[in-house]
């Protein structure tokens, strides 16, 4: 996102020559946190989730782990009649365009979970 909108910064941000390693820790941080504010806040989870999706793009490890709650998570949420469904599908399938930007993508290509991320958006197709 810094590189998109923040251009300059960005260069300076990767003049710092931070070591890959710090930076995956920051991101499992980070997803640490997102985990813990959806628990917390269940209403605002939904946001969590996109942030979650978002950050896992980049992660190099814990693959299946993190799969597996953002699995949990976002069965909890299809589960939920006041969740926003619009949002979640655009969070597992993306944009028109964007498939590969995608929460279903990603599952698809770095864990051995798309068996259950079917049967979890089978089994909410069957609550509405």
């Amino acid at each position: 996102m810094m590189a998109k909108e923040e251009n300059e910064k960005y260069h300076d941000f990767l003049a710092l020559n931070i070591p890959k390693t710090t930076l995956e820790s920051w991101r499992q941080e980070l997803l640490e946190e997102y985990f813990d504010k959806a628990k917390k806040d269940p209403q605002r989870a939904i946001f969590e989730l996109y942030d979650i999706a978002r950050i896992l793009k980049a992660t190099t490890s814990l693959k299946e782990e993190n799969g597996k709650r953002t699995l949990s998570l976002l069965e909890k949420l299809l589960q939920d009649p006041d969740s926003d469904k619009a949002l979640l599908m655009r969070i597992i399938y993306g944009d028109n365009d964007s498939y590969s930007d995608s929460l279903l993508c990603w599952i698809e290509k770095n864990t051995s979970l798309e068996d259950k991320l079917e049967e979890i958006l089978n089994d909410s197709i069957e609550v509405y």
